[in-house]
């Protein structure tokens, strides 16, 4: 055994095949041609179409214990991403359920801050902190959840995150004070945020890239529309002062949430499966049967995950890339921008539709309905788009398809945005100049504000993940952090812009910041390529890096000249490789 060659030919085993590759030395090879050299790769042909369903290596000479594993195959059914569908959606819809129930939290307070301030015996001012210091808790916690899901999985954060967030709405509905509150209301969106932060990591787990983009739709559409029907649910149980009743109804929801992710949540973490499977394979050695290696995986347990690592990537390098990338900031800003406006809104409604024209406590909160159906149209809108659009440039072009092709919907979006915050700014007030005594031009702008806050956020959003690859963690981690202070900034401003400049100018004011943003879509469409070249943290392109240690193909529809019978490496539908771990 040890004059074998250290790759192995080409062997048929459960109707596919597959190459191997071992990443320890062996000694000098006689030429392929010698007959000892043919009689050991006969021999070990016919070991491998003996292998059982969990394949692994034949008898090798001793290795060092630090043994890395890989899957099996590509379509390995331990693999999250082989799951069945079923299973894969279940998790899915956990997710989207985790962050409808984290952002509908953090806006179900805002119909009681009237009335909890004069229970409470202070001003609304102070009790609309319970809104602002949720978001903020929701800009610290992902510090802790980011980098303990990579340490120790997704399941323990996710459902210790979200069972803490359910607890802590206890002391909020009991609550005798306004510091019990407002702590509490910090906490819960720290604790909370969990959801938010893991979900988009599951997704990628779970789906492969072309399933995945329907997922992250609907997981986008939930976060969003979330905070718009928070008020209209907060106003209908909190109306007549009964402002506990909305910290009870989040403990409700997520109490619901908790339980149904309890059921359906696995582990989807590849690293950390592969960590247990590591575990198995190191036992097993002493029976003589060593796992197969993996490049991937010798990579990771040569740098593995650290403190300091994760420090680096979630902490110290979101920074860092905000100031040394200009792109990064721009998109980061825009997307920021339109994630804290449904935070702006939050209190620019029932403040334009009840204190300006002076209709009932709920009806004022009923224009947040027609937010929520412009999200959810902008969300349809861009499936449509990615099926009709992306979709088809991607399978001819793969992963060299340039990221400005998920530009057009945020285009349409800096254009509408401002020209909506205007269309509700001079129809809100119905003494001033361009108002009107019917409140349905205003809430018809509501409906393309929602959209408008779709179509900028999700294409920002992917745009950034696709220019930055190898570092969209820390730079996804940094329009975090924005996103968050930036709703904490202005959901406490909110009420005294309108103060000192009325609703025209002050919803204007905002829409003057959209209006200066909007070019920018623009100038990525024509100019992205050479602005992206001079970024120092351009990735070198992953696909063209030859895969030497675990290739598995699979068959395809159509044979190949290179892969008799219909098998093949495993491809994109253009016939690029790609990594399998």
């Amino acid at each position: 055994m040890a004059n074998l060659p250290d790759q192995l030919p080409r062997t048929t085993w459960d109707g596919r095949s597959a190459f191997y590759r071992f990443e320890w030395e062996l000694p000098a090879l006689p030429s392929i041609d010698t007959p000892l050299n043919l009689e050991a790769q006969q021999s070990l042909d016919t070991r491998l179409m003996e292998a059982p369903k969990e394949l692994t290596s034949p008898a090798l000479p001793e290795r060092p214990s630090d043994t890395t594993v890989a899957w099996v195959a590509a379509d390995d059914p331990a693999r999250p991403i082989n799951w069945s569908p079923r299973e894969r959606w279940m998790i899915s819809i956990a997710m989207m359920f985790f962050s409808f129930v984290n952002t509908f939290t953090s806006s179900v307070w805002s119909p009681a801050v009237v009335s909890s301030a004069h229970h409470l015996h202070t001003r609304p001012e102070v009790m609309r902190l319970g809104v602002s210091l949720f978001v903020l808790g929701s800009c610290f916690g992902p510090l802790i959840w980011a980098p303990l899901s990579e340490l120790i999985g997704r399941k323990r954060p996710l459902l210790v995150g979200m069972m803490v967030s359910t607890l802590l709405n206890i002391p909020v509905a009991v609550a005798k004070n306004v510091d019990t509150v407002l702590v509490c209301r910090f906490l819960g969106g720290a604790f909370g945020c969990a959801g938010l932060t893991i979900a988009p990591a599951v997704a990628v787990d779970t789906f492969p890239p072309l399933e995945r983009g329907f997922s992250l739709v609907l997981l986008v559409a939930c976060m969003l529309i979330a905070p718009c029907l928070g008020p209209i649910f907060g106003a209908l149980v909190s109306q007549h002062g009964r402002w506990r009743w909305t910290a009870w109804l989040a403990f409700i929801v997520e109490v619901i949430a908790f339980l149904f992710g309890a059921a359906v949540i696995r582990e989807t973490s590849e690293e950390n499966l592969l960590k247990k499977k590591k575990k198995r394979a190191v036992r097993s050695e002493s029976a003589g049967r060593p796992s197969l290696l993996s490049k991937i995986e010798a990579k990771k347990d040569r740098a593995p995950l650290t403190i300091s690592l994760l420090m680096n990537t979630y902490i110290i390098k979101p920074p860092l890339m905000m100031i040394q990338e200009p792109i990064l900031f721009v998109v980061m800003l825009h997307n920021a921008l339109a994630y804290s406006l449904i935070y702006l809104i939050l209190f620019a409604i029932p403040y334009t539709f009840q204190t300006v024209r002076h209709l009932h406590f709920v009806t004022s909160y009923l224009p947040f309905i027609a937010v929520s159906g412009g999200v959810l149209a902008s969300c349809i809108a861009m499936m449509i788009f990615n099926k009709v659009w992306w979709l088809p440039r991607f399978i001819r072009d793969g992963p060299e398809l340039a990221p400005e092709y998920r530009l057009p919907p945020f285009m349409v979006g800096a254009v509408l945005c401002p020209a909506s915050i205007f269309w509700f700014a001079w129809t809100s007030d119905p003494d001033g100049r361009g108002g009107t005594t019917s409140p349905v031009p205003a809430a018809i702008a509501c409906f393309v504000i929602g959209a408008s806050i779709a179509a900028i956020y999700l294409p920002s959003y992917t745009y950034i993940v696709d220019v930055y690859l190898l570092h969209a963690n820390s730079a996804l981690a940094g329009v975090t952090g924005v996103r968050s202070l930036l709703s904490f900034a202005l959901s406490l401003a909110a009420t005294n812009i309108w103060t000192h400049l009325g609703v025209g100018w002050g919803n204007s004011l905002i829409g003057f910041i959209f209006l200066a943003l909007a070019p920018f879509p623009f100038v990525l469409w024509f100019y992205g390529p050479k602005l992206r070249s001079w970024s120092r943290y351009l990735p070198r392109h992953p696909v063209a890096e030859p895969i030497s240690d675990v290739l598995v193909e699979v068959p395809l529809q159509s044979p190949t000249e290179d892969a008799p019978g219909g098998s093949a490496i495993l491809q994109l539908q253009n016939h690029r490789p790609t990594r399998v771990l």
